[in-house]
C-alpha cells in the first residue's frame, strides 16, 4: 500500500483527508490531556472546524 494515488488526487480529496487526518489526531489527543481548561476548549473547537471542513469537502469528491 502507497500513498501515491492520494498524492496524485485533486486539491479536494487531500484537503479531505488532511482535515480528516488532524481531526483524529485532535480528538486521540482530547483523550489523553486535562479536561476542562482552556486547551481542551481551544483543541474541541478545531476539532469542530476540521470536521466541518472533512464533513464540507466531501462533496466535492464524487467522481475524481
Amino acid at each position: 500500500m502507497t500513498l501515491t494515488p492520494l498524492f496524485e488526487a485533486g486539491a479536494i480529496v487531500m484537503a479531505h483527508a488532511g482535515a480528516a487526518l488532524a481531526a483524529l489526531g485532535l480528538g486521540a489527543a482530547q483523550f489523553f490531556l486535562p479536561k476542562g481548561g482552556a486547551h481542551h476548549r481551544i483543541l474541541g473547537w478545531g476539532w469542530v472546524v476540521l470536521m466541518g471542513l472533512a464533513a464540507a469537502s466531501s462533496f466535492g469528491i464524487g467522481g475524481q
